[in-house]
């Protein structure tokens, strides 16, 4: 037997084995004699090791490899044999410190100690001292003190509550208690307020008239004493209401009034406008409901002012004679609608001297005279002052307008199929026939019959455009004929027309349907484009707003795909 002790680093190899571990370990061999031969090998392993040296340091530091640093640094490396005989190696970790300022923010609960010092309320606070590393150092605190809480939760609750501890309470509970961190992350201890409400029921009982609608939206037309709902009590508790509905039936009525002003009906109340919705409910033979429903028509009376200038005396319609000037004397009169319409005379009596004629003037559309426009008929009075006294010329004119008559037929022949057409005119009237394209006026072509030769004038569209009567011309509805090779002539745009015309204010192109219209222009007497209006294809009609227009005779250009129109207008 034999036996031997090693220390070594790291590892150790042994016939033919590497040992890494301390230990005892043997060998079972033959020796030179053929006889057992133990070795026995007592190791010990020693571990090479590591380490970091780790140092703080003010501004500069001279290590053990000898160099001296003058910054931070945890790379440089030393080798050493350590205790047991083998390398160590020591990895430097370095931190150069200077004199320095630091600052810190602090949030905590309730209190804070800091460099033995301990803090209640928030603030800013500095401490100089020499840091740990024997430098300078001047350290700022910006403390903030959030301080714990507590709280009610006050709850109301039907029949039973489960609160956050987890607890479910049948019962009214003011003494329970639960910890829970507030927002700034201390202690908040809330104590439960909790108030237990009971849920109860009911029945709505209903007398309807032919239909009831409940609480639950449905309308019923039948007695029901099965549907339920659920309503919140005055606990704030479910208060579940079954219906006990009784339907009876009603009758209803309408009561139509015509009246001046206003009118109180049955329900009590004063009307002022007409209303065809207000209703009343009384009580049938059947002891139902029975609806009456107005139909009210209020008339308005109206008040106006009659202003009269006379020379000397005046007769006013009231019978009296006024020989001074007047504007507080009234008199009422019933209007169109069979209410009062009171009438307050406005005299101015004066040494009038009146001219010796009267000028009457009958003519067409309009009549100028002393530099104004008349569209009206009527007399009219100018006043001229003279040194000596005023003198009023009087004009009694009339207006000429045109009156559409009985429809009858007007004749259109074709010749190139020599067939001959009937299109409505107006009993009476004589008509203008004008050729669309271009808008050229056929001459003498104004009775009730138009003769066209397609040959030579292809396919044309033709237009009744301007109605005559007592020599005065007037627009009208245009009827728009097409003329075409074949059997048929086509009416076009028959309901286009501009109402109120003349235009006082505002006025309105009425465009029929299906038109293919996309503008409308305004054109005075001299051609020029006053205005210009848009036209979509499913528009009904135009607004015409005459502001800022000089008074007279225009021409409207309907722009279509089927061709244009033309309208004639007058604007006062």
């Amino acid at each position: 037997t034999s036996s031997a002790s090693v220390t070594n680093c790291n590892s150790y190899t042994w016939n033919g084995n590497t040992y890494s571990s301390s230990g005892t370990y043997t060998y079972q061999t033959t020796n030179s004699k053929g006889c057992d031969s133990t070795a026995t090998l007592k190791l010990t392993i020693n571990n090479a090791n590591t380490g970091t040296d780790t140092q703080v340091s003010c501004d500069s530091y001279m290590w053990i490899n000898g160099t001296t640093y003058i910054t931070s640094n945890n790379t440089a490396t030393h080798t050493l044999e350590n205790a047991a005989g083998c390398d160590s190696v020591v990895t430097l970790d370095l931190t150069i410190n200077n004199a320095t300022t630091s600052s810190a923010s602090v949030t905590n609960c309730n209190s804070y100690t800091w460099n033995g010092n301990t803090y209640s309320s928030s603030g800013t606070y500095t401490y100089q001292t020499t840091n740990s590393n024997g430098c300078d150092s001047t350290a700022t605190l910006n403390l903030t003190i959030n301080n714990a809480n507590t709280g009610t939760d006050t709850q109301v609750s039907c029949d039973s509550y489960m609160w956050i501890n987890g607890t479910t309470y049948t019962t009214s509970n003011n003494t329970a208690t639960h910890t829970l961190e507030n927002a700034a992350g201390c202690d908040s201890v809330v104590t439960l307020d909790l108030t237990i409400n009971e849920s109860n029921t009911g029945t709505d009982t209903q007398i309807a008239i032919d239909s009831y609608a409940w609480i639950d939206g449905v309308t019923y037309t039948t007695p029901n004493n099965t549907a339920t709902f659920t309503l919140t009590n005055i606990n704030n508790c479910d208060s579940v209401v079954t219906l006990n509905l009784t339907i009876n039936n009603s009758n209803a009525g309408t009561d139509t009034q015509i009246a001046c002003d206003s009118y109180t009906w049955i329900d009590g109340m004063t009307y002022t406008t007409s209303n065809n919705t207000a209703t009343f409910t009384l009580t049938n033979s059947n002891n139902a409901d029975s609806v009456v429903t107005l139909n009210l028509t209020i008339n308005n009376s109206n008040s106006g002012t009659d202003t009269q200038i006379a020379c000397n005396t005046y007769t006013w319609i009231n019978g009296t004679t006024f020989t001074t000037s007047n504007n507080t004397a009234t008199h009422t009169l019933e209007n169109a609608a069979g209410c009062d319409s009171v009438v307050t005379l406005d005299l101015t009596i004066g040494s009038v001297i009146y001219a010796d004629t009267i000028e009457v003037i009958t003519t067409c559309n309009f009549y100028k005279w002393n530099e104004e426009l008349y569209f009206n008929s009527g007399i009219y009075n100018d006043t001229i002052t003279t040194s000596v006294c005023d003198s009023i010329y009087v004009l009694n004119l009339t207006i000429q307008e045109v009156e559409n008559s009985t429809i009858t037929g007007l004749t259109v022949v074709n010749l190139f199929s020599q067939t001959t057409y009937s299109v409505p005119y107006y009993e009476n009237s004589l008509y203008q026939w004008i050729l669309i394209e271009g808008g050229t006026i056929l001459s003498g072509e104004n009775s009730t019959q138009v003769v066209i030769d397609w040959n030579t004038l292809g396919a044309p569209q033709l237009c009744l455009s301007e109605l005559t009567k007592d020599g005065c011309l007037k627009d009208t509805i245009c009827t728009r004929i097409r003329v075409s090779e074949s059997t048929s002539i086509e009416e076009l745009y028959s309901n286009t027309y501009v109402f109120p015309n003349p235009i006082e204010d505002k006025s309105i192109i009425y465009l029929e349907p299906n038109h293919t219209f996309n503008s409308a222009l305004l054109y005075n007497i001299e051609g020029k484009i006053i205005t210009r209006y848009s036209i979509d294809k499913n528009q009904e009609k135009v607004n015409i707003n005459r502001k800022n227009i000089t008074p007279g005779f225009y021409m409207i250009k309907l722009v279509g795909l089927n061709g244009d129109r033309h309208l004639r207008v007058i604007i006062k």
